[in-house]
């Protein structure tokens, strides 16, 4: 994916989390999440091992693709049997944890200029 999708999905991403609702309408893409996880107390970001450890203490996947561009914003794999809600609903309190979305699907209608 390329920065400027990337910004515009953490955008996205702040917009949908600042709005405190879920976009229930929007299409999404089914078994997965974005997740941003927080810098440890120590100001230093998780590594993948660590994310992955959290994840699994609340059996919450595992990770699928970090992005470099926001610091600790992560796609998360969700086990099969875990659905977007549910696993929402699950990751909303848990220490570590910035924020969770479901992975919107974006139609980009226009392009940058170069």
């Amino acid at each position: 994916m390329s920065k400027k999708a990337t910004l515009l999905l953490s955008i996205l991403c702040l917009i949908i989390y600042s709005s405190g609702a879920i976009a229930s309408d929007l299409p999404y893409k089914p078994g997965e999440l974005i997740v941003r996880f927080a810098s440890k107390p120590d100001g230093k970001q998780r590594t993948l091992t660590e994310r992955n450890e959290l994840l699994a203490s609340i059996d919450g996947g595992n990770v699928k693709h970090s992005y470099k561009l926001v610091s600790g914003l992560t796609v998360i794999k969700l086990p099969t049997n875990v659905t977007v809600k549910n696993a929402l609903a699950a990751f909303k309190n848990i220490q570590g944890i910035l924020y969770a979305e479901p992975n919107y699907k974006l139609k980009l209608l226009s392009t940058f200029p170069k």
